[in-house]
């Protein structure tokens, strides 16, 4: 996996899914023909599995919830855990793309972000469907780049 600083997320590469998935290369190149680049489909997937894991918090500082989390993924004690779940949860997304003609972008009819279950099901394994607040970190950790 490689991390996007800009961002603020890891996104899966070409050899993630080959080492992880029987999905071929063929089967990538094909699907990225409608977008600029393979790598620009892969990191379109993570941002649409973060965002699918982020609605999930129901308290009212979003931004915060997100800074925490970005922090117990990338420095956190079971951050190996939580970034393979990631790098799953991305490989599933993609999977159903390929085999089923899954939409890169899917909402539920209330406007909420959707995913199928197998991506949930990589999110929750890897503890990553928080719907509460993260009490445990200090604010001083916060304020620096990851």
């Amino acid at each position: 996996m490689e991390y996007s600083k800009e961002e603020s997320q890891y996104y899966i590469t070409e050899e993630d899914v080959l080492n992880y998935s029987a999905i071929t290369s063929n089967q990538i190149k094909e699907l990225a023909q409608e977008y600029s680049s393979s790598a620009s489909l892969l990191r379109d997937i993570a941002r649409s599995v973060y965002t699918f894991m982020y609605s999930h918090y129901r308290g009212v500082r979003s931004l915060e919830h997100k800074r925490k989390m970005e922090y117990i993924i990338y420095n956190g004690e079971r951050k190996k855990q939580m970034q393979s779940a990631l790098r799953g949860a991305q490989i599933e997304w993609l999977k159903g793309m390929i085999f089923s003609g899954m939409d890169l972008y899917m909402y539920t009819p209330e406007g909420k972000p959707y995913a199928p279950e197998s991506v949930q099901q990589k999110l929750r394994e890897g503890g990553l469907i928080i719907k509460g607040e993260i009490t445990y970190i200090h604010p001083d950790l916060l304020d620096g780049d990851f």
